[in-house]
């Protein structure tokens, strides 16, 4: 047996930026050797699997002869439109997409099909750091013992953009909390927050649970945000925004 099957009629959607989780087993119930499983996508359809740049799991070990989950992280630049993804579970042998040793009856390739689809924006590139306006506290406690509490972060560069979803809290629908926010500038800055409550991968102004609000002093400002009560449970995006006041901050 050839231990490859192109299953590329196979297809699924995923958003660019975000995480999901697979589940993949093994009817190899031996416990004497670990196996490994690795999935790559072409991301810029050139034909090769590169490793590091189109590795999104790279020799994980899962229980023999048992479902093993895995996080995947598609990344925030990954080309929109159909790739082909490659899955392989080897044993006692280095992951190669090309040149998994199948004859001896320990590993096994996938392909499939994936959809690329567009995530979230990012805005507009612009530096602020000269003149202070940067988002140097963000602090929100919910429940449970959850919240972000990102403190002196500082500027974030020329991209004025920083991707911090992996900080998560939990927040009660119907609930007001207290956000304290800071900027590195004295004074004429102002801050905006949205949650995308329906996952569309937009932030529509209905969204908003902060309105545009100026920020006084370098201080941690505080302010007020609801949860509306109508609000769909499950994960959601935040995007907290500052910008000079004479701007009003958008979400581009």
């Amino acid at each position: 047996s050839s231990a490859f099957d192109n299953r590329m009629n196979e297809s699924v959607d995923l958003y660019q930026d975000n995480d999901y989780t697979v589940q993949i087993s093994s009817t190899y119930s031996l416990l004497k050797d670990a196996q490994k499983v690795s999935i790559w996508i072409d991301l810029n359809n050139n034909g090769l699997f590169e490793t590091g740049t189109e590795s999104i799991l790279l020799a994980a070990a899962m229980g023999n002869g048992f479902s093993t989950n895995f996080s995947l992280s598609i990344p925030a630049n990954a080309g929109l439109g159909l790739h082909r993804m490659r899955a392989q579970l080897v044993r006692a042998q280095p992951s190669d997409p090309c040149n998994a040793n199948h004859t001896d009856g320990y590993a096994e390739t996938h392909d499939y099909s994936v959809n690329v689809l567009q995530g979230y924006c990012i805005p507009a590139a612009g530096d602020g750091c000269s003149m202070g306006a940067a988002i140097n506290d963000f602090i929100l406690m919910g429940e449970r013992g959850t919240g972000i509490n990102d403190t002196s972060t500082g500027c974030v560069g020329a991209s004025a953009y920083d991707n911090r979803r992996k900080e998560t809290v939990l927040l009660y629908t119907g609930i007001q909390y207290v956000v304290q926010i800071s900027s590195l500038s004295s004074g004429g800055v102002s801050v905006a927050i949205w949650i995308d409550f329906d996952d569309n991968r937009i932030f529509a102004v209905n969204e908003a649970v902060l309105n545009t609000v100026t920020l006084n002093g370098t201080g941690r400002n505080h302010f007020q945000i609801t949860i509306p009560s109508n609000a769909q449970p499950g994960g959601h995006r935040m995007r907290v925004k500052l910008q000079y006041s004479i701007y009003n901050p958008r979400v581009g």
